[in-house]
């Protein structure tokens, strides 16, 4: 099995209450794809400009990550700039520079036009919506990553690509944004009627909801003290949960319930360093032990 990303490959500029970092390497597709190989094969979409540095490409690379629909073109990638209040609780952005992405019109070449898995990143909904446009077949799975700011300006073109959805990963501030009901899971449930299969609501140190409607499962956080950049943690419980699923054979509630578990431990080494390397040196003892934690502490699956 494999997952088809659509997302960023961007540089950071990171300011945390441990330490900050300049042109740290990210992206919605990176933290994916890094955090993703250790489950299944990954291939990308997006699109980069002359100032990717060869290492960082050869990051990539390394893991065995099909970059071949990556656009290269003149200009530089994507380059988003945030700080972290001193309790990790809120996060401001400085800058964002669209650069290369802002003219991006992603041409998917023939042989991905037919995913076995297709994870939609956190990129404008019009992007989104020509990459599902262009497939041949409809993928075992789609799943999208969004964020407030779409939800606040491009409402219609995003809840024509939730209608296409099967997984929809959201915080819960987002949750309550576009549900608009005055709890977490009301919201997610009126949610279930824009078309997907379930929710996925990523709460932080507080874990995740699973919120279909046949089920619904909560999950703690691993109990992790080496917090030191959360940026990616969700886009690596994304690679975590489809990671998970594209690697099985079965599609049933409990196996939807042990992927939340996995995208908690993802996103649990995320924060732990800066930028997405962490997720090259895991090896399958580290992320089943993480695993075995988090379900022993849900007592549930």
């Amino acid at each position: 099995m494999s997952i088809l990303i659509i997302g960023t490959v961007a540089y950071d500029d990171i300011t945390t209450p441990v330490n900050s970092k300049k042109r740290c390497f990210g992206g919605s597709a990176t933290y994916f794809a890094l955090a993703g190989t250790n489950f299944t094969k990954i291939s990308i979409i997006s699109i980069i400009g002359d100032d990717l540095k060869p290492k960082d490409e050869k990051q990539l690379l390394n893991q065995g990550i099909d970059i071949s629909n990556i656009e290269r073109t003149n200009g530089k990638c994507f380059h988003w700039s945030g700080t972290y209040d001193k309790n990790f609780d809120t996060r401001k952005t400085n800058f964002t520079h669209l650069n290369v992405l802002e003219n991006f019109n992603p041409i998917v070449s023939a042989k991905f036009r037919n995913p076995k898995h297709l994870f939609l990143g956190n990129i404008d909904p019009d992007i989104q919506l020509s990459v599902l446009k262009q497939l041949k077949t409809r993928p075992k799975i789609v799943a999208l990553d969004t964020m407030n700011y779409w939800i606040e300006t491009k409402n219609q073109s995003l809840l024509k690509v939730i209608a296409n959805t099967d997984v929809l990963f959201l915080d819960s501030s987002e949750t309550r944004m576009l549900g608009k009901q005055s709890t977490l899971i009301e919201s997610a449930k009126k949610i279930l009627n824009y078309g997907p299969s379930c929710i996925v609501v990523k709460r932080g140190e507080h874990g995740a909801f699973l919120v279909s409607n046949n089920d619904l499962f909560s999950t703690p956080a691993y109990p992790t003290d080496q917090l030191v950049d959360p940026t990616g943690a969700g886009d690596s419980f994304a690679a975590g949960f489809m990671g998970y699923l594209a690697s099985i054979n079965t599609l049933d509630n409990l196996d939807f319930r042990k992927a939340t578990v996995m995208g908690c431990v993802m996103g649990s080494f995320a924060i732990e360093d800066f930028g997405p390397s962490v997720h090259t040196k895991l090896t399958q003892s580290d992320i089943l032990k993480r695993y075995e934690t988090i379900k022993n502490m849900s007592n549930l699956i």
